[in-house]
């Protein structure tokens, strides 16, 4: 919906999103780290066309060199190697700047997240056991250009509070650490929820043929706009 700023080429006319977020994927420059670790992996980095190196690979040594970068179960988690990158051609821009200009394709479609999406993603940061290291970790991993002041809310709104934590209304059940639940509050807003609300509600301007879904204890709860 927002590739080559919302041209469907006549390919669909709507669409139904589970997970259905627009997340935030940064740029090609971001996603270099990844490229050359996969390059050097597969002995392509001499290469003057690494590119070309890298589709003569042995299928099973590409394979293994993927399969070596960071994925959901890796320490960083959701921030995932290899997303699609704004590359200003089939992501012209970062996609929740796309959603605010418009540049979507203008068809129905309904989109929904499961309440505790951020539960899974989080079992690869149960080191995390402290205050101090959760905060780090979100300096650290996903925004590493925010201020102290800017992030001083976030941190207000995620408390250390396991009651408050994902899985939402559990009280401390599943504490697997004193910070887990924590952070799987606030990965699931951060890649699933928020994106979500933020694709949803700013569409809802301008159409008003699209419909939402949160699916919780696998009970369906449904709005509609329009």
């Amino acid at each position: 919906m927002l590739a080559y700023n919302g041209s469907t080429s006549g390919l669909f006319h709507g669409a139904f999103l589970q997970s259905g977020s627009p997340i935030p994927v940064g740029t090609l420059t971001e996603g270099q780290v990844y490229y050359n670790q996969l390059v050097n992996a597969t002995s392509c980095s001499l290469q003057s066309d690494t590119l070309a190196c890298l589709r003569r690979v042995d299928l099973g040594i590409l394979s293994r060199a993927i399969n070596d970068s960071p994925g959901i179960f890796a320490y960083q988690s959701l921030v995932l190697a290899w997303t699609p990158r704004a590359d200003g051609s089939f992501l012209s821009d970062n996609p929740q700047r796309l959603v605010q200009q418009n540049r979507v394709a203008n068809i129905p479609f309904v989109s929904g997240d499961v309440d505790d999406e951020g539960t899974i993603f989080s079992q690869s940061t149960l080191n995390i056991t402290s205050d101090s290291e959760f905060e780090n970790y979100i300096k650290t991993i996903w925004l590493p250009n925010a201020t102290d002041a800017q992030l001083e809310p976030l941190f207000s709104q995620y408390p250390s509070d396991r009651s408050a934590g994902s899985p939402y209304n559990t009280s401390i059940e599943s504490s697997i650490t004193s910070q887990y639940k924590r952070m799987a509050s606030f990965q699931g807003d951060a890649v699933f929820q928020a994106p979500r609300r933020f694709f949803m509600q700013t569409r809802a301007v301008r159409q008003s043929n699209i419909w939402g879904f949160r699916e919780a204890n696998h009970a369906f709860e449904l709005s509609t706009s329009g």
